[in-house]
């Protein structure tokens, strides 16, 4: 008798010990719930957070960067490292009215590196995604991000350049380009509506948009202006080249000429 006492004490005290264990588990495992449910509103609180610092709309793409910097927008966080230099023809003139001159450009498209017969382009790109939203119906381009699909509704498209043969130097560290030699310009454009059907982009920083279709995109609470953004480009033997969907281009000889769209 007393064994089975003793057997009896044991598996009693050992069915208290697992009902311990059991609501010690049960304690730990909703004090992690909470903590669970705790994190996920903090990232549903961050991610409200950057969604308010995000206003541009989703995707991945650069803009060209103009003189006034690229766009206040986490979107473009580290854009205005990106960049290419792009040996032109070696004349001796820059000026804008001369159509063989080494390359020009309107004020407000005005880029911080350049010298002559050299021309450094910067672009503002976006990379990372901290927004869905879809771009408005319209008409223009941007520029293409080589690794990663034009946003929805987009085509893609580029132009080469033939750059300088003579003592050729060039040098690039973006995402848009192709190539140093002979570049690529990558672009998505779409032509989705009417130039004149103004779109909402946002209206807190300056940008320029690549023309499509002959007339600049307008955009509600922004004034627009054309400008310009010229290369002389090889003229022994040219070979520059457009394929796909591009932005408006004027091709008189070795030279390409982008018509733009400047916000502000």
């Amino acid at each position: 008798m007393d064994t089975i006492h003793q057997n009896q004490s044991s598996i009693l005290s050992q069915i208290d010990n697992f009902e311990t264990s059991q609501s010690s588990l049960k304690s730990s495992v909703e004090e992690l719930e909470t903590r669970v449910s705790s994190m996920q509103s903090s990232l549903t609180i961050c991610e409200t957070k950057l969604n308010s610092l995000t206003q541009w709309p989703g995707g991945f793409y650069a803009l060209l960067q103009p003189k006034t910097g690229c766009p206040v927008d986490l979107a473009f966080f580290g854009g205005t490292h990106k960049f290419h230099t792009i040996h032109t023809e070696s004349q001796s003139s820059s000026d804008p009215g001369d159509s063989f001159s080494s390359f020009a450009f309107s004020p407000l498209t005005s880029f911080s590196g350049y010298k002559k017969n050299f021309v450094t382009i910067e672009f503002c790109e976006v990379t990372r995604q901290f927004n869905t939203a879809p771009w408005p119906n319209g008409s223009f381009c941007i520029n293409k991000i080589l690794s990663k699909p034009c946003p929805d509704g987009f085509s893609s498209g580029y132009v080469t350049f033939d750059t300088e043969d003579t003592d050729y130097s060039g040098y690039a560290r973006n995402n848009v380009a192709s190539s140093v030699s002979g570049p690529h310009l990558h672009f998505c454009c779409q032509k989705t509506g009417s130039a004149e059907t103004p779109i909402e982009l946002p209206t807190s920083s300056p940008f320029l948009l690549y023309r499509l279709g002959g007339d600049c995109q307008t955009d509600q609470g922004m004034n627009v202006t054309s400008q310009v953004l010229q290369f002389n480009t090889e003229d022994s033997r040219n070979n520059d080249s457009v394929y796909g969907t591009h932005p408006d281009i004027d091709r008189p000889g070795s030279v390409i000429k982008f018509n733009l769209c400047y916000y502000y």
